[in-house]
């Protein structure tokens, strides 16, 4: 129970769980939508279904929408952003124990053991779901890979850290890639593109984020001076 209550505490002062769950849906219908409504489909669309034999109105339409997949995907996009809340302040944490010492975790009223069981438990039952259900669960575990990855500043902290384009350049594409999570469960369910399509994408950003960071690395590096 205490953990429970030291929990509540972080999540109403960093991540508030109502709000950021309305995020979630909103990120992931909007980029849904704007898929459907660049292949023509219209709302009128969106309404029609055929009745699946043995079942009521309301569980055939939900079956031939894949509401569930919608549900789950909303889910999936709220559950990486909180994991990116808690990552940054696993991160910031020695910074954040000089500047804002009266946040839950620099402050103790939160411990660093509940913040990480809660992610692996909230990671484990999100990457579940997706495997289980979602037709792009290939596309989750790229973006989990990913955010594993800025957690732990893609293994260079000591470089990343102090510099800024290196941060920008590392970090930003994330963006992309939660944004090609909701694509690829749009069009993989109109089938407009085959998955690979949208996963060499994926693997094209990965690559080029990392050669961006190898080049700014070696910028970086002071140029040894001449005798």
């Amino acid at each position: 129970m205490e953990r429970l209550k030291r929990l509540r505490v972080y999540f109403n002062e960093m991540f508030p769980l109502i709000p950021r769950l309305c995020l979630g849906y909103i990120v992931f219908l909007e980029i849904y939508f704007i898929v459907l409504l660049n292949h023509g489909v219209t709302g009128k669309q969106l309404l029609l279904f055929d009745k699946v034999e043995g079942q009521s109105d309301l569980i055939s339409y939900l079956i031939q929408h894949d509401v569930r997949g919608v549900i789950i995907g909303g889910f999936t996009i709220f559950s990486f952003l909180l994991w990116l809340r808690i990552a940054d302040d696993f991160k910031d944490y020695e910074l954040d124990c000089r500047l804002f010492a009266s946040r839950p975790l620099p402050s103790g009223r939160v411990h660093k053991d509940d913040l990480r069981i809660f992610a692996t438990i909230l990671i484990g039952i999100t990457i579940f779901i997706n495997v289980l259900f979602m037709r792009n669960f290939i596309f989750c575990l790229i973006l989990y890979t990913y955010g594993s990855l800025m957690a732990v500043w893609f293994f260079q902290r000591h470089k990343i850290a102090k510099s800024l384009p290196l941060a920008l350049v590392t970090h930003n594409p994330v963006q992309i890639i939660l944004n090609i999570y909701v694509i690829s469960y749009a069009i993989m369910g109109m089938q407009i593109i085959k998955y690979k399509t949208i996963l060499m994408i994926c693997l094209a950003i990965l690559f080029l984020t990392n050669l961006k960071t190898k080049i700014l690395i070696a910028s970086a590096r002071p140029v040894p001076s001449v005798p």
